[in-house]
């Protein structure tokens, strides 16, 4: 059984050079959506909805994150990944400086939000696709851990940033997030794409696809039951977690936070997440897949139910460490799990309908969220929390052992 590298070195010397310019692209990126967090405060707050309208409103960005992925999917089988994650760099991008430059109008504002969660979140399936071709499958857990350090180190900086914007002007959140879209475009364009250990023809969008065998497609991936509940447990997870980036700043600012104290603690858990990712990979190669979903799961919901404690910043501190800790496991290891369980010839399809757990996980979350907010307040919020996580830890570890089966003789 091959070993997966288990220090930052070994990692970096057993990745393709192509990894690593995917991986700047990663940290740009990914960089630039820490606005995503600020948009329920810019409806809130500048804009003058409600919790259950901007919750409303939110649900169009997870409603529009659902269309792409679909649709992202079957796109890269058939017209290669690099060019969806162009496509949607650039799409996140243009949406992000017309929030820029527009006034708050209401409706405008839901369109606009529609369209970026169609493209911000096309960016993901490319993206995890693109790693799942270039590196070679063992490596893939550390491959993922490491993207997953590059999401987060520009994350860990970008709410501090975005803290202090906003209380200047939320234009400039938006602006900040065009300009580093622009930057992943560029890089993205000038990546090679032959020749050396970079990227290979099948990454290369301008080569010809390779045909998928008659009959089978999306209803192929929807037939299988192990991945399919996997999506459906991750769909009430995220659910559930996504309350930290949605409902989270709105129960501190009534409760007299303000945005920059917000992004602080965004920016913990950032931070975290950038320097403990390959160390707790480390801790964690003895258990499997499955159990690892079931702890991660464990301590998210822990976390975050513990918000319901937190009268002052550094109990809130205490409790984002905690959710971080079962991110940290989490994140990495539900992609790993998605990548290996699919066939070469569907990782798009699959890849993409996994990333529609997610988005689907960000039209409902913020209905459910801000509703459950307005109607019974934040104590209601995080026990609805809690009996999410309960239900999510018994789904996974009823699911565990027939994802395992399904991933022998695919480390």
């Amino acid at each position: 059984m091959a070993q997966t590298a288990s220090t930052p070195a070994q990692v970096k010397q057993a990745m393709p050079r192509a990894f690593w310019g995917l991986w700047f692209i990663c940290a740009v990126g990914w960089a630039g959506r820490f606005v995503v967090p600020f948009l329920t405060l810019y409806m809130t707050v500048h804009a003058g909805y409600t919790a259950t309208m901007a919750g409303v409103v939110m649900s169009m960005f997870g409603l529009g994150g659902v269309i792409a992925v679909v649709a992202a999917g079957v796109l890269i089988d058939r017209l290669g990944a690099r060019r969806m994650l162009v496509a949607a760099l650039t799409g996140t991008g243009i949406v992000a400086t017309l929030l820029a430059v527009l006034d708050a109008d209401r409706i405008v504002v839901a369109l606009l939000v529609l369209l970026l969660g169609m493209t911000s979140q096309a960016m993901a399936p490319a993206f995890n696709a693109l790693v799942a071709i270039i590196v070679p499958m063992e490596r893939l857990r550390a491959a993922y851990s490491f993207t997953f350090i590059g999401i987060n180190f520009g994350f860990a900086l970008g709410p501090i940033v975005g803290g202090m914007l906003a209380q200047v002007s939320y234009s400039l959140i938006f602006a900040a997030e065009a300009g580093f879209m622009l930057i992943a475009v560029v890089v993205a364009l000038l990546l090679p794409t032959s020749g050396g250990n970079q990227l290979p023809e099948s990454v290369d969008t301008d080569s010809t696809p390779i045909p998928e065998p008659v009959g089978e497609g999306l209803m192929t991936v929807l037939r299988d039951g192990v991945f399919i509940r996997m999506a459906v447990w991750n769909v009430l997870f995220m659910v559930m977690y996504l309350q930290t980036q949605i409902t989270l700043p709105i129960v501190l600012e009534r409760d007299g936070f303000t945005s920059t104290e917000y992004g602080v603690l965004l920016s913990l858990n950032g931070v975290m997440l950038v320097v403990f990712q390959l160390g707790a990979d480390r801790i964690t190669r003895g258990m499997t897949q499955g159990k690892l979903l079931v702890a991660g799961t464990l301590l998210v919901g822990i976390g975050i139910t513990s918000h319901m404690f937190g009268t002052v910043l550094w109990l809130h501190a205490i409790c984002v460490v905690v959710w971080t800790a079962g991110e940290l496991i989490n994140m990495p290891v539900s992609t790993n799990v998605a990548a290996r369980l699919a066939p070469d010839h569907l990782r798009g399809r699959y890849l993409g309908l996994f990333a529609t757990s997610f988005s689907f996980a960000t039209f409902i979350g913020p209905l459910l969220g801000g509703f459950v907010l307005d109607t019974w307040g934040s104590s209601g919020l995080w026990i609805g929390c809690a009996a999410l996580a309960l239900v999510v830890l018994v789904g996974r570890m009823r699911n565990a052992s027939a994802v395992e089966a399904r991933m022998k003789g695919r480390y």
